[in-house]
């Protein structure tokens, strides 16, 4: 079927292709983590982050002028990235609802609106202390890590019958709309790499993290290594029992969710919506935490001046009790929902291309700091107590061509006519 849950990139290949991707992105992403832990380890713990890193490494000429380009990318990915997660609740939600009622599909105006509700949400929850936050972030660890390994064993369970080895490990499918069995492989690259994006929070909430020195890397590197063993176990669980080949061109709007897949395979309403509840609660987490990271990256971005003298000044302030910065909150929250607001009057595809921007800014910004230490940086980094030692140079170069190879193929189509 249209892998994993149909529409762009997962029409690409297939569920043995996206395994292979899968592993061997990861260790694109690995290095590219690696990098990133080896700037957090240095002398730069900062809740800036990649802008922060990359005026460093640019040096007095070239560093303030690429370091507020790093910061506009991130700000940019994050604020995409937050807008296409509350989407993409609000579709589920919607599907829920439909198959629950068998009632008719939400209008664009409904699915949009509570997007936007959903993005005040996450406001709000990032409005309380330090204390309520944490516990959040403590219970979508546990969704994140938990959640797919329980609707792996479920579907196992409930599967009419599983697919056999071959299917599972051989079985490619072309469903690009064109002919070119090499171009649909290097667009399966593309829902990996989707998948991978936003381990940047870490960074953030640096200077709210004991020990960031040590920490902080640790995160980022074990965020991808965890994405990448659940969503290894998730592919191979759906690959083993996803049932029909038919389920898009019958069910247009419920196709780009998983719930359709999940009805199909348990043939149970009930059952579909609650493991679909699960992929939400991991979606809500994420927006949320995103949500987090990107108020303390534009609270260090106001602090150094960068939206301007006066609206810095403005965004620079935190609250005298919970010292946290509301303002940044409710902007991230303001600017999530302008863009959410934009699809009334765009396509019901258009969510894709927000998601593409989303994940274009974030791997740009990722790429910066890597190539400003390659470049123009060698002499002002220094080492902390991750290093990678003689590998840092050809690992940052390695990861920076990963990063130019995804920006290349987010520009390309998706699917012909």
């Amino acid at each position: 079927m249209r892998w994993l849950i149909g529409g762009g990139p997962s029409e690409a290949a297939g569920p043995s292709k996206q395994l292979e991707l899968m592993i061997n992105i990861t260790e694109d992403e690995l290095r590219l983590a690696k990098s990133f832990g080896e700037h957090s380890s240095g002398s730069w713990p900062s809740a800036g982050g990649l802008y922060y890193w990359s005026a460093k490494l640019g040096g007095q000429t070239y560093g303030p002028m690429i370091s507020w380009f790093t910061a506009c990318l991130n700000l940019i990915g994050e604020i995409g990235a937050i807008s296409s997660s509350a989407y993409a609740l609000s579709l589920l939600i919607f599907s829920c609802i439909s198959l629950g009622t068998d009632g008719a599909d939400a209008s664009q105006w409904q699915i949009i609106l509570l997007s936007i509700a959903i993005v005040c949400s996450w406001g709000f929850l990032n409005s309380f202390d330090d204390v309520v936050l944490a516990r959040m972030m403590e219970l979508s660890v546990a969704v994140q890590i938990l959640g797919p390994i329980a609707i792996t064993a479920i579907l196992l369970a409930f599967a009419p019958y599983n697919n056999f080895a071959e299917f599972i490990f051989t079985k490619f499918q072309n469903y690009t709309g064109q002919d070119s069995l090499a171009y649909a492989v290097m667009l399966g690259l593309v829902l990996p790499a989707w998948n991978f994006i936003g381990y940047d929070p870490s960074t953030h909430i640096s200077e709210e993290t004991v020990n960031a020195y040590r920490d902080v890397p640790k995160s980022i590197i074990c965020a991808v290594l965890v994405t990448s063993v659940v969503g290894l176990i998730l592919i191979l669980g759906m690959a083993a029992t996803v049932q029909h080949d038919n389920l898009i061109e019958q069910n247009p709007q419920r196709a780009i969710t998983p719930l359709l897949v999940y009805y199909d395979i348990v043939n149970h309403m009930t059952y579909a919506i609650t493991l679909a509840a699960i992929v939400g609660l991991a979606i809500y987490f994420s927006g949320l935490a995103a949500i987090t990271a990107n108020s303390r990256m534009m609270f260090a971005f106001a602090r150094d001046d960068g939206f301007g003298p006066r609206f810095s000044f403005f965004l620079r302030s935190m609250h005298p009790k919970t010292r946290l910065p509301l303002r940044n909150v409710w902007f991230s929250v303001a600017l999530c929902t302008i863009l959410t607001a934009i699809g009334l009057g765009l396509p019901e595809g258009a969510t894709q291309g927000v998601l593409t921007v989303a994940t274009l800014g974030l791997m740009a910004a990722y790429a910066l700091p890597t190539f400003c230490k390659l470049v123009l940086g060698r002499e002002f980094f220094k080492r902390g107590e991750l290093t990678l030692g003689l590998f840092s140079t050809s690992l940052g170069y390695v990861a920076v061509l990963w990063v130019c190879t995804i920006l290349i193929l987010l520009c390309f189509p998706f699917a012909f006519p």
